[in-house]
């Protein structure tokens, strides 16, 4: 690892540590709409797949990006799986 790769990853984990351990954990539904996210589902298939609106979707992922202080649903899923939210 490089410096800026270390320097990268102690603010990530800093970050971590600030925001979502710190915080309620997801619920339920929450994790079934990252994990859904997680395997390459569209808003459109998550949606049907979990039998609730493409707007309820973008609602949940939105509070879980907030919750783990995530810039994106990516960061979000492995920010999840590296706190033991989801496998």
């Amino acid at each position: 690892m490089n410096e800026l790769e270390i320097w990268d990853s102690e603010c990530s984990l800093e970050r971590l540590a600030n925001t979502a351990l710190t915080r309620t954990p997801l619920s339920p539904r929450q994790r079934e709409v990252l994990q859904a996210m997680s395997h390459g589902r569209t808003y459109p298939e998550a949606a049907a797949e979990l039998g609730i609106s493409i707007e309820t979707v973008k609602e949940h992922l939105k509070i879980v990006r907030r919750r783990l202080g995530a810039r994106n649903t990516n960061q979000a899923i492995a920010d999840a799986i590296r706190l033991g939210l989801m496998p």
